[in-house]
């Protein structure tokens, strides 16, 4: 699941079932294409993060990934409650008003 996590940011060109990832383009300004974050156990998303990641799989790439936590200021109901199942802890962090 890793390696299609973020396809359509990730890589510069359209993926198909069985592609062999690793000759595929990355996208060199994709933030987990830089060096920088290479290896990182966290990622700081947006709102309403895994709106429309109902089923596991999307827990499962981010774990697969590397991810350990996800911190958002708001979370999808039935992502948020798959993050457990799969061992990624989902951390909300409420915006400052």
């Amino acid at each position: 699941m890793a390696k299609n996590l973020f396809d359509g940011w990730r890589y510069l060109d359209e993926g198909q079932p069985g592609m062999d990832h690793s000759k595929r383009p990355l996208n060199p300004d994709f933030e987990l294409n830089l060096p920088a974050f290479a290896g990182g156990t966290v990622l700081v998303a947006g709102p309403n993060f895994g709106c429309g990641s109902s089923r596991e799989h999307a827990p499962w790439a981010l774990g697969q990934y590397g991810f350990k936590a996800v911190i958002s200021s708001s979370f999808a109901d039935i992502f948020f409650n798959n993050c457990f199942k799969s061992g990624l802890l989902p951390i909300v962090l409420k915006k400052k008003k």
